[in-house]
């Protein structure tokens, strides 16, 4: 699970976008002294300054964001997408340091919403 301040910018920006989950916790547990909440299901919640709690999106998570598939032909078919989009979009998705829940949180923004994310800006931009 990617913890690091540059993926929970990512999803603190993106959190507006993709819209409010229909669950928020409204307690959970700290893990080590971490500045993040993990809720009785499992999800990671983290602490933000402009909203009470900002999902960290799993990889998984992020995968069910993509329309429904037939159960493996199509499961296949997105596996080889994400790898097209991935070798498409090398000039602004460092994948040498990227974890694949940026990655997959990068892929979702452009596939659903026409957006990318600026390391400068710190911003999901229009492409």
């Amino acid at each position: 699970m990617d913890t690091t301040a540059k993926y929970i910018k990512m999803c603190e920006k993106a959190w507006p976008i993709i819209g409010k989950p229909d669950y928020i916790p409204t307690t959970g547990r700290y893990i080590d002294g971490e500045p993040y909440e993990v809720d009785e299901f499992g999800y990671y919640w983290w602490r933000s300054e402009f909203f009470d709690r900002v999902p960290l999106y799993r990889q998984d998570q992020l995968q069910e964001m993509l329309p429904e598939m037939e159960p493996l032909h199509d499961k296949l078919s997105q596996l080889d997408n994400f790898h097209i989009w991935t070798e498409r979009n090398l000039s602004y998705v460092d994948t040498f340091r990227a974890s694949m829940e940026q990655l997959w949180l990068a892929a979702i923004m452009d596939w659903k919403y026409g957006k990318a994310w600026d390391d400068k800006k710190e911003e999901w931009l229009l492409e």
